[in-house]
């Protein structure tokens, strides 16, 4: 009997892991939140919906920085409550998005945060300022009218965990 592990299809392990967690109300989110990745977690929700809803789901932002304008979409479809997210090094962009998810959302104290200026307006792609401004301001401190100006700002918005807490994007430090 070889006991190599030359044989194993390591992906193939990793995805099947992956996706028995997701199932089970546990989703990774390392890299990119591209079209693939939001895809899949579209039909994961799917899943909990017409299957089996976990009892509480738990979204770990390990590290994301950008995705596509699909995270929109998944973000707003998964907030509906009952949602965990974590945010270990980096959650901007898509990640942001899939960070504000969460009605319990942690970070840890050296995570950066990026909210996204004008690059929508070049993208023309995704939701409007008045959109993304409405939910931070529906989920945070701030109230629309800050959210909105960051928006239309040429640049980005970034923060830290003290920051995030402070205007409720996070709602607990841990280390």
């Amino acid at each position: 009997m070889d006991k190599s592990n030359d044989r194993l299809d390591w992906w193939r392990l990793a995805a099947d892991q992956w996706l028995h967690n997701a199932r089970a109300g546990f989703v990774e989110v390392y890299g990119e939140a591209d079209d693939d990745f939001c895809g899949l977690l579209d039909k994961v929700m799917d899943y909990w919906e017409y299957v089996q809803m976990p009892e509480r789901i738990t979204v770990n932002v390990a590290l994301c920085g950008s995705g596509a304008a699909q995270s929109w979409h998944v973000a707003r479809r998964l907030a509906f409550g009952n949602v965990t997210t974590y945010a270990n090094y980096s959650a901007g962009s898509a990640g942001l998005w899939l960070f504000m998810a969460g009605d319990r959302r942690i970070c840890k104290p050296r995570t950066e945060f990026l909210y996204h200026g004008n690059l929508y307006r070049w993208m023309q792609t995704g939701p409007s300022d008045e959109q993304r401004a409405r939910w931070m301001a529906e989920r945070t401190q701030p109230d629309f009218d800050f959210w909105f100006g960051w928006a239309q700002h040429n640049g980005p918005f970034e923060f830290d965990a003290d920051r995030a807490l402070e205007l409720g994007v996070a709602t607990e430090i841990v280390e």
